[in-house]
């Protein structure tokens, strides 16, 4: 019963899991008076290889024990220091496997859900298609929505799946779940699972922060014991503030939006532009605060910060223009690579966003390569669907209605003809009275990277159509003659062109291009 009541023999049936031990160390002597090995028993500890540090009651750290380097957790008992260690190299064993099947799990989740968006798709698709002993319906030239999904754009010389300007730019949470494509559906899903991850382990962090076991992992990161440098601790510290200050800026933002949305369109503007000084301000604040953690002096570099700016403006000041209108154009999301822009005269796609220069390709597949600093005027022609017009002169001896009574039997043939045209052409009306020539407007809607040929290939067709009619288009000349008489319009064509100019409005509402 007496040796029931020894240190030694409690200790000697404790089990550690992960191949760990137990050893105990004598505070007066500083010899080993428990080791599973017994060599070691009765030894000085200097013999295991542990530095002093280790005579803490409470101590929590790494130390090497008989060679091998430990995670060791001690706690003082009377006169005697009982430590567990457990190797570093079995720290989270069988935590790996777990994540590898939890890992593996997902993803075949995560393939099936994929799959299953792809195959309904599909299958909608197929159930959309008309059988082949049906005769296919008559294509209607109403014009077009612009998609808000991904649409595919040429960069280089393979296509880039992008996501359209009006579904970037639009408020996502009014599309519809049906009309989302299924890149924005998976996109969506995981958004939506990930915040859920995010604020469930803030709340659980701030609600919880008080009652973690002092010894625990956890607690030791929570409450910073650890010593002010990079490493595991300090990084796993900075990850857990920065999803801390995520969440609570993206809520802050959306409760933002959504409460200044619904009073009116200043208080809209006004809220648009807290939430853009919110999330620089929270990144910046976030980035400075967490240097002290891997042992830089924040407030050092705070006060240096106004020598330094002076150096750099002085001596680099177009590189630091660069630098920091290249983080303000991929943090606004003005335009990003894959899509279609026009900076000044110059019109390309975006190949590549750097911190100092952005490179353009234009249709010859010349790159031009702009400094950020210059980038003004920036026009972003991301969309699936553009606006083909050109604008036809004729004399204004020429009847205008017989004009538009060719144009009505001609602009379905010129549909057929020209593969790019997605919707109409349409006659938009007249446009001007020149000085020498009425001028009239045809449109089409067309794909963004077909719009430029397509306007040429219009122009070609308007000119044929008037040569085959005979309609004169005025040139600079000089012409001395007598006044003749011109054939004058049949009520035929009066009525068709009346018709036809109001079917032509008709159908092409809400379709506007400025001169």
């Amino acid at each position: 019963r007496i040796k029931t009541t020894k240190l030694t023999y409690a200790l000697h049936d404790v089990a550690v899991e992960n191949k760990g031990f137990v050893f105990a160390i004598d505070e007066e002597s500083q010899n080993v008076i428990f080791y599973t090995n017994s060599n070691y028993v009765n030894e000085p500890a200097d013999k295991l290889g542990v530095t002093d540090a280790i005579y803490v009651d409470g101590y929590t750290g790494y130390q090497t024990v008989a060679g091998v380097k430990c995670f060791v957790s001690g706690i003082k008992y009377e006169n005697q220091y009982i430590y567990v260690a457990v190797p570093v190299r079995n720290i989270g064993s069988g935590i790996f496997v777990v994540t590898v099947i939890v890992t593996a799990i997902s993803f075949l989740l995560m393939l099936v859900l994929m799959g299953s968006l792809f195959i309904r798709r599909r299958v909608d698709d197929i159930q959309g298609e008309e059988p082949d002993d049906q005769e296919p319906k008559e294509e209607t030239q109403e014009f077009k929505a612009e998609p808000r999904g991904m649409i595919d754009v040429q960069l280089g010389e393979k296509p880039r799946r992008v996501q359209s300007i009006v579904g970037r730019y639009d408020n996502q949470n009014k599309i519809r779940w049906n009309e989302r494509s299924p890149e924005e559906k998976i996109t969506r899903i995981i958004y939506i699972v990930m915040l859920i991850l995010a604020c469930a382990f803030v709340v659980f962090i701030y609600l919880q922060r008080g009652t973690y076991n002092r010894n625990s992992i956890f607690s030791y990161i929570i409450n910073r014991k650890w010593e002010k440098k990079p490493n595991i601790f300090s990084y796993t510290y900075i990850a857990i503030v920065m999803i801390e200050v995520i969440v609570i800026t993206s809520v802050l933002r959306k409760l933002i939006k959504t409460v200044s949305s619904n009073m009116g369109v200043r208080a809209e503007t006004i809220g648009r532009l807290v939430c853009s000084f919110a999330k620089y301000i929270s990144i910046i604040g976030a980035i400075f605060y967490c240097m002290s953690f891997i042992g830089i002096d924040s407030k050092a570099l705070f006060a240096s910060a106004g020598i330094m700016g002076i150096v750099l403006g002085l001596g680099a000041q177009s590189l630091i223009s660069d630098v920091l209108a290249g983080i303000f154009i991929v943090f606004e999301g003005e335009f990003r690579v894959g899509d279609i822009i026009t900076i000044g005269t110059w019109r390309g796609t975006v190949l590549e966003i750097g911190i100092r220069s952005t490179k353009v390709e234009d249709a010859s597949q010349n790159i031009k390569i702009f400094n950020n600093s210059t980038v003004k005027e920036v026009v972003n022609m991301t969309k699936k669907y553009s606006q083909a017009y050109c604008d036809l002169g004729i004399e204004y001896d020429e009847s205008l209605e017989h004009v538009e009574s060719v144009l009505k039997k001609e602009l379905p043939l010129m549909k057929e003809r020209l593969e790019h045209i997605v919707a109409g052409p349409y006659y938009k009306g007249v446009v001007g009275l020149n000085d020498s020539s009425v001028t009239l407007r045809i449109l089409a809607q067309c794909e963004e990277k077909n719009r430029i040929q397509l306007t040429r290939d219009l122009t070609r067709e308007l000119k044929l159509m008037c040569d085959r009619y005979n309609i004169s288009i005025p040139f600079p000349q000089v012409v001395v003659n007598q006044p003749r008489e011109h054939k004058k319009v049949t009520k035929r064509e009066k009525s068709m062109a009346e018709e036809f100019v109001k079917e032509q409005k008709e159908d092409s509402k809400g379709i506007s291009v400025d001169n």
